[in-house]
Order: C-alpha cells, then sequence, then structure tokens
C-alpha cells in the first residue's frame, strides 16, 4: 500500500479504531477529498473500560443505540460512611459494551468509505511531508505511506512515542468484574480507597465492574467492600490531561486518549474521544486549525474540571462532595455536566 493516494487524493492513515480514530474516519469521508486508511491492532479487541458516556452521544453523533445495556438516571457518591444518591433528572448517562460499540464505529466508517486494515503498527518514518507505516499483518510486514498521519492509539500511542519522542501523563488503574450485580454506578472517595481521584464499581454484563487509581488501593478497597474477590485483576491506563499535551504537528495529530482528550475529575473518554474526532475531521476538510476547534469547543471545559479535580484534592475534598445532599444542587451540577445550558 505504498504510494500516493487513489485517483491523486491525499491519504489519511488513522492509526487505531476505536470511538476517536472511527469517528475521524466516518467525518472526513463526507468530504470526499481524501483516501483513508484506517489501521486498528486487533478487530476483536475490547478496550477495558467502564462503558460510560453522555446518553445524548447517541443522537447527537446519529449513532444506534444497540452496543447499550444499561441506561442510567441517578448515580451514587460514597465517603465517610454517607452514601449519596444523585437524582440524575431521567437517562443522561449510558453503559455500553465497549466490544460492540467501537465495532458499531468502524462499521459507520466502513460505511462512509473507510478502509479497515487489520494490523500493528512497528516502525514509523516520517520524510519530505509523506508517512512510511511498518504494519505488522500476521506473519507478514508490509509498508504503508500516507500524506497525513493520525494517532488515535490510546493513552500509550505508538505514534507518539516514536514520532514526538514523548508519553502521556497518566495514572495507572486496576479494575476486575464481579457476579453479584451492582445496579447504580457508584463512586467511592474516601482516600483509603480512591487516593487522589476515586474507586468505583459499574454495572456490567456479568454483574459488576470495579476499579481503583492503583493497586495498592485496588487491594484496600476489595477488601473494605467486595471481599471475597477472586476474579483475575487487569490494569490499564487513563491520560491526565493538561494543556500542554500536543495534539498537531505538521501534518502529525491526535485524537482521543492520545490526545490526552479525557475529562479531569470525570474520567469520561468515549464522549471526548468522538466529539474530538469529529472535530479534527471538520479541520482537515474544510482547511481548519484542529486545535483551535478543539480549544474553542471544549478548553473552558476542560480547565474548570481541572480546578474542580483539584478541589477535590484538597483538604476541602468532603466539604465539597457533601455539597452533593442539596437537590438544588445535584441539579446545577447535573445541569453542568451534561450541558442544558
Amino acid at each position: 500500500m505504498g504510494g500516493n493516494g487513489v485517483g491523486g487524493k491525499k491519504r489519511v492513515l488513522i492509526v487505531g479504531g476505536g470511538p476517536a480514530g472511527a469517528t475521524t474516519g466516518r467525518y472526513l469521508a463526507r468530504y470526499k477529498k481524501y483516501e483513508i486508511i484506517l489501521l486498528q491492532w486487533r478487530l476483536d479487541f475490547d478496550k477495558p473500560c467502564g462503558g460510560g458516556v453522555k446518553y445524548r452521544l447517541f443522537s447527537e453523533f446519529d449513532i444506534p443505540e444497540e452496543p447499550i445495556f444499561k441506561k442510567i438516571d441517578r448515580v451514587k457518591l460514597n465517603f465517610q460512611g454517607e452514601e449519596i444518591e444523585v437524582n440524575l433528572g431521567g437517562p443522561k448517562l449510558a453503559l455500553v459494551e465497549r466490544r460492540r460499540f467501537d465495532a458499531l464505529l468502524r462499521q459507520l466508517a466502513e460505511e462512509e468509505g473507510v478502509k479497515i486494515v487489520e494490523g500493528r503498527v512497528r516502525r514509523v518514518n516520517s520524510h519530505r511531508g509523506k508517512f512510511t507505516l511498518e504494519v505488522e499483518r500476521g506473519e507478514e510486514r508490509e509498508l504503508i505511506t500516507g500524506d497525513i498521519l493520525v494517532g488515535a492509539d490510546g493513552v500509550n500511542s505508538t505514534i507518539r512515542k516514536l514520532l514526538l519522542k514523548e508519553r502521556l501523563p497518566m495514572v495507572t488503574t486496576c479494575y476486575g468484574t464481579i457476579s453479584t450485580p451492582v445496579e447504580v454506578p457508584t463512586f467511592y472517595f474516601d482516600r483509603e480507597v480512591g487516593g487522589s481521584f476515586y474507586s468505583w464499581a459499574f454495572p456490567h454484563p456479568t454483574g459488576g465492574h470495579i476499579g481503583s487509581p492503583s493497586p495498592a488501593l485496588f487491594r484496600r478497597f476489595v477488601k473494605e467492600y467486595f471481599s471475597p474477590f477472586h476474579s483475575p485483576v487487569k490494569g490499564y491506563n487513563i491520560p491526565l490531561w493538561n494543556g500542554n499535551i500536543s495534539i498537531q504537528k505538521g501534518n502529525l495529530f491526535f485524537v482521543g486518549d492520545a490526545g490526552g482528550q479525557v475529562m479531569p475529575t470525570t474520567f469520561e473518554g468515549i464522549y471526548y474521544a468522538v466529539a474530538s474526532g469529529r472535530l479534527l475531521a471538520r479541520g482537515l476538510g474544510e482547511g481548519l486549525s484542529y486545535p483551535t476547534l478543539w480549544q474553542n469547543r471544549f478548553l473552558r471545559e476542560f480547565k474548570f474540571m481541572k480546578m474542580v479535580e483539584k478541589g477535590l484534592n484538597s483538604r476541602f475534598r468532603y466539604r465539597l462532595l457533601s455539597l452533593f445532599r442539596w437537590h438544588w444542587y445535584q441539579k446545577l451540577v447535573v445541569k453542568i455536566w451534561n450541558k442544558e445550558f
């Protein structure tokens, strides 16, 4: 697949077929200006994730609801022996099965004309305005050349490491599943089990999905709330956003987790990956600055939530959480979170 794009079109290589990469390809294909190749390491990959996403994503981005296994109208906050139920005012949160959800987004991209290639990028070279990827496909390796490269390959982005020689700031979480059903998503804020962030228990098709922001915290969390626990424990990284993360360098772009685009405090990634993918497609399709589009749409929101995160890491942590006892405060926070103003 070396050489130029079909029919003289520029070729866009998207590495990563999750929500960010698939959405970038789906919307960019509508401009009919590029040949688009999306590379996904494994098409059956099931990303470790709680699967929570704003329910409005499905109408906002015209995505079928089939991957949703539960709609959520309330969550719980657990701290200092107290559990506060927060009413979301209707189904504002959806839980999805990630393997089905990601596959659906790739299908939507393919229907728009994106070519899906299963393979793992091993090397990247940038020379005279062209990008060449060495892609491992089974027992063989293939060179694929393009004019524009999009890194949508997650928090441990191979593209970022190979071309920019940098890694994102991140936190390593531990998670596992339980057979006991979890009906309501619950966030555990006691520092002994949540550290600087929180531990969680989410509904899951097998019963429940539980996790913590470090191995030590996970052990304490399980001992306190879910003992005995016999399931395998796995880990994955979540990017920690800050305003210094590069999302463009020339014809090299980053989107989703690879761009650090995970909301501070809540650690929501899916909605912002999809939304950022559409912004990148618009930037490429209309000749606009992708960083400017992203900043105009999200920078104020991300900065505000970073301030909230700092507040929750201060000595006022439990005072801030106790405000959720007031129903008017719950309604206000839900409106801000769901952008209902």
